[in-house]
C-alpha cells in the first residue's frame, strides 16, 4: 500500500510539473536569438530559436532585441504610424515591445507549485507513519484543493488586469464567490445537522470550535476539506470529531455541489481564456492544472467512497442489522395482533 501511495504522488508531482512547465514556458535552447537576428528583425525572449520582423517604418537596434521607428514615426497601437497622423511630435526612436521576463521569472511559480506540492506529499508520509490507519489522503486532497482555490483567485485577479477578458473576470468571480458562498451554508447545515444526533459532535465542537470554524471557513474553498475533522491524523483529538460514517457519505455527496457550481464552469472559462484569448501564462496554466486534477481526484474519491459506504463490509453488516431489527418489530407486532 505504501509503495502504491509513493506511485500516485510521484506521477501526480512530476506530471504536473514537468508536463506544464515544458509545454507553456519558454524553451531553453543554446541558441540565441538576439545574436542571430537580421536587421528588420528581433527578439526579446532568451533563448528563442526565430525572430521577430520589426514593424513597418522601424529597424531593430543593434543588440536586436528591440524595434525603433524612423524619424517621423511613432509606435502605436503596435505599429509604426506617421507622427502628422497623431497630431504629435515624433520622438527620434520608439521602442516596440518591451523586453519579456526573464527564465527565473517565468518559472518561478512553477517552482513555488512543485514546492508546495512537495511539502504536502512528504507531509502526508509523516502523518501516515504516524498513524497508518488515519484517513491521512485527505491531507493531500485538502492540499490541493486550497491551492486549486488560491490559483483560481489569482486566475480572477489576471482577468481583472486584462480588460480584453472583463467578461471572463466577471464569470470567475461569480463562480469562486458563489461556491464560496453555496459550501460554507452546506458545511453549517451538515454540523447542526450531527450536533442534533450526536453527544460526541457535541462535546468536540465545545472543546474545538475554532477548529471546526477554522476547518468551516477553508471547506469554503471545497466542501471535501470539512472530512480532516474526522480523519484522526495524527491520532489528535484535534482530528477526531465522531461522526459516523454515513457522514462521509454526505460530505462526498454534498461536495458535488461545489463541483458543479464552481470547478466546471471555472475548468470551460480557464479553457476559454488559454483557446480563445491566448492567455498561457503561469497563473493561467497552473490555475487550469490544478482545476482539472481538483476535478478528477474529486469525482473518483467521490465514486470510491461511495462503493465503499454502500457496498462494503460494514455497509452489509449494517443493512443486515437494520433488517434483523425490522423482522424483529415486524414479529413482535404480530404477535401483539394475535393477542
Amino acid at each position: 500500500m505504501l509503495a502504491l501511495d509513493v506511485l500516485v504522488c510521484g506521477l501526480l508531482f512530476f506530471f504536473f510539473f514537468f508536463f506544464s512547465s515544458s509545454l507553456f514556458s519558454p524553451k531553453l535552447t543554446t541558441f540565441s536569438c538576439p545574436s542571430a537576428c537580421a536587421n528588420g528583425t528581433y527578439q526579446n525572449l532568451q533563448g528563442q530559436d526565430s525572430c521577430i520582423t520589426c514593424p513597418v517604418h522601424s529597424s531593430s537596434n543593434i543588440s536586436a532585441t528591440s524595434c525603433s521607428c524612423f524619424d517621423g514615426f511613432v509606435f502605436q497601437n503596435e505599429q509604426c504610424v506617421s507622427s502628422q497622423d497623431v497630431g504629435t511630435p515624433a520622438p527620434t526612436s520608439t521602442p516596440a515591445p518591451t523586453s519579456a521576463p526573464s527564465s527565473i521569472v517565468t518559472w518561478l511559480p512553477y517552482t513555488v507549485y512543485a514546492v508546495y506540492f512537495l511539502l504536502v506529499i512528504v507531509t502526508y508520509f509523516v502523518l501516515r507513519k504516524k498513524n497508518p490507519e488515519a484517513n491521512n489522503a485527505t491531507f493531500i486532497t485538502s492540499g490541493l484543493a486550497l491551492f486549486d482555490f488560491a490559483t483560481s483567485c489569482l486566475f480572477v485577479w489576471e482577468m481583472y488586469t486584462q480588460p480584453d477578458n472583463f467578461a471572463l473576470f466577471i464569470a470567475s468571480v461569480v463562480c469562486v464567490s458563489v461556491a464560496f458562498g453555496v459550501n460554507i451554508i452546506l458545511v453549517f447545515v451538515l454540523i447542526f445537522t450531527e450536533l442534533r444526533k450526536s453527544e460526541v459532535v457535541e462535546k468536540y465542537l465545545e472543546r474545538y470550535s475554532w477548529i471546526a470554524a477554522a476547518a468551516a471557513f477553508l471547506s469554503g474553498a471545497n466542501f471535501g476539506v470539512i472530512s480532516i475533522l474526522n480523519s484522526h491524523i495524527w491520532d489528535a483529538p484535534l482530528f477526531k470529531i465522531g461522526w459516523n460514517p454515513g457522514t462521509e457519505l454526505k460530505v462526498g455527496t454534498l461536495g458535488l455541489v461545489g463541483n458543479i457550481v464552481e470547478d466546471i464552469p471555472q475548468f470551460v472559462i480557464q479553457i476559454i481564456g488559454v483557446v480563445k484569448f491566448g492567455s498561457s501564462s503561469p497563473i493561467t496554466i497552473l490555475s487550469l492544472a490544478a482545476t482539472s486534477v481538483s476535478l478528477v481526484l474529486t469525482f473518483l474519491r467521490r465514486i470510491f467512497l461511495f462503493l465503499v459506504l454502500r457496498h462494503g463490509p460494514t455497509a452489509r453488516k449494517r443493512r443486515d442489522l437494520k433488517k434483523s431489527q425490522r423482522e424483529s418489530r415486524n414479529t413482535k407486532e404480530e404477535i401483539e395482533m394475535v393477542q
